[in-house]
């Protein structure tokens, strides 16, 4: 069970990443369909949206993606690196010798 939620978790944080991803196509097929250059700018009918696609994509890349990335690997590799063992000094003020 706890393999299986944890499985879910990932699948869930990964398809949050995939939104702004999913946007992004769905822009290009909108200029696709509306007839627009596959390079440059766009001045048919109907393409003063894509402003708004390109500002919505950005908005929701640049907060969700370090999220997302800290839920899929960040949190496990800081857990790594915060479990490495911590070198010791040579053991000189270890022992002490008896009066």
């Amino acid at each position: 069970m706890k393999h299986f939620i944890s499985l879910s978790k990932w699948l869930w944080w990964f398809s949050v990443g995939y939104i702004p991803v999913a946007l992004f196509n769905l822009e290009r097929q909108f200029m696709e369909s509306i007839g627009c250059p596959p390079a440059g700018d766009c001045y048919v009918p109907g393409s003063e949206i894509l402003l708004d696609f390109d500002i919505l994509v950005i908005g929701l890349a640049i907060p969700l993606w370090p999220v997302c990335f800290w839920f899929l690997s960040g949190r496990y590799l800081f857990i790594a690196f915060r479990r490495r063992p911590i070198p010791h000094s040579s053991g000189t003020a270890q022992k002490r010798a008896a009066p």
